[in-house]
């Protein structure tokens, strides 16, 4: 699908391919190309061997141009989840595109944050710890509250939006 404005591609929900895409299409190209290859080598003179050659034409051309997309999707938010649910929570919020660490106790969480300041975009808390508040500082990861029964959906929004 393209724009009509410009005539580029649409970006994807999340801004980038899935992963693996690039790896994938250049796979089926080259099965394709392939297989263009050897019926070209086989076939005698005529109207498929020409339909042959021009398979392997468009192949080549369409691997070019695949060489070109990026290796890798864009890094997703990273959050570190702190509390006994933040197993859970990592789980589903995976699902959304989004990069969970789970840190049960809030120790455990400060000291992954004092080793690795920047690991982080946001962390998500299930309760106010002064401890994390300082941890994060005014420079670092977003600190975000676990509202009580708050949906993985409604939860994953309001960590993209500290992003925008």
């Amino acid at each position: 699908m393209r724009s009509e404005a410009d005539g580029t591609a649409p970006a994807d929900g999340a801004g980038g391919l899935p992963p693996r895409f690039r790896h994938d299409l250049l796979n089926a190209l080259n099965a394709v190309v392939g297989f263009a290859g050897l019926l070209v080598e086989d076939l005698p003179e005529g109207q498929p061997k020409e339909f042959a050659r021009r398979v392997l034409e468009a192949g080549l051309e369409a691997q070019r141009l695949a060489e070109r997309l990026p290796a890798t999707a864009p890094r997703g938010v990273r959050v570190l989840l702190v509390g006994p649910a933040a197993e859970a929570h990592a789980a589903a919020l995976e699902t959304l595109g989004l990069v969970p660490t789970p840190a049960g106790t809030v120790a455990e969480a400060t000291d992954a944050l004092a080793e690795a300041p920047d690991a982080w975009d946001v962390v998500v808390a299930e309760r106010h710890s002064d401890a994390l508040g300082a941890a994060c500082g005014t420079s670092g990861p977003v600190l975000l509250a676990l509202l009580a029964g708050e949906p993985v959906h409604g939860l994953a929004a309001r960590i993209l939006a500290t992003r925008h």
